[in-house]
């Protein structure tokens, strides 16, 4: 895909299976929002979009709406219609005091919606597209906004109902939760692989503008001076090993 001469996504090749975590990493002008457009079917491309081996067109575009959410930071939502939202997706009374104590939303729902912070109305809205049960739900540079206790419950939740979701980011503290990693590099895949694996290519990664997660580069300096013998991701687990 292209704008007349300019080629911004060049010669790519992605499968990404139900039920899979994935993050797509790209910097500025890495294609990774072009690639979310393709994804939605919005751009004319060259090549071939299938999803459930069927092959999108724009006769079948339902297809895509029917098993993809897509939201991004100019996604449209109406801030006072939001809580409305969530409950109107869940059947009963019972099933709204499951999901508001699993997500731990109880106090934010008690709140006026022009309070909530926009990490909260983020939350909300993500919480809402999970429960509308689509196989693959993309986020577009949104778990940025978010606290690392939102992302794991929303990880969490996602794995049990078999969700996939595709996870666009700009920083490498955001692929963490995903298995698997496809690194964009002007508009064509630079990287990509098991996170964990992709994550020793130190040099390669600081080459294409990435920093180390935190946590990652810390268990790496401890590695080095023999206080730690594996790499650590969670901060707990890793102040648990040392003062064993």
């Amino acid at each position: 895909f292209g704008y007349d001469d300019d080629i911004v996504i060049d010669d790519i090749s992605i499968t990404i299976k139900k039920g899979h975590h994935i993050s797509i990493l790209g910097n500025i002008a890495s294609g990774k929002s072009t690639l979310v457009k393709i994804f939605a079917n919005k751009v004319k491309k060259e090549g071939t979009y299938l999803i459930n081996d069927e092959k999108i067109t724009l006769s079948n575009q339902r297809i895509i709406s029917d098993n993809i959410n897509i939201l991004t930071l100019n996604s449209k939502f109406d801030n006072k219609l939001i809580v409305d939202i969530l409950f109107d997706l869940l059947k009963d009374e019972d099933s709204v005091k499951k999901v508001v104590s699993y997500f731990i939303i109880k106090d934010y729902l008690n709140n006026k919606i022009k309070d909530l912070s926009i990490e909260l109305r983020y939350y909300i809205l993500i919480i809402t597209k999970l429960l509308k049960e689509d196989s693959y739900l993309i986020l577009d540079d949104i778990l940025c906004y978010l606290n690392k206790k939102e992302v794991e419950l929303i990880y969490k939740y996602s794995k049990k109902n078999k969700v996939t979701i595709i996870n666009i980011a700009s920083n490498l503290d955001y692929v963490l939760y995903s298995e698997y990693m496809i690194c964009l590099y002007n508009g064509k895949i630079a990287m990509e692989g098991e996170v964990l694996s992709c994550l020793k290519e130190e040099k390669l990664l600081k080459r294409l503008g990435f920093k180390l997660p935190f946590m990652y580069d810390l268990s790496l300096q401890l590695n080095y001076y023999e206080v730690l013998d594996d790499i650590y991701l969670d901060y707990k687990a890793l102040e648990n090993e040392i003062w064993k």
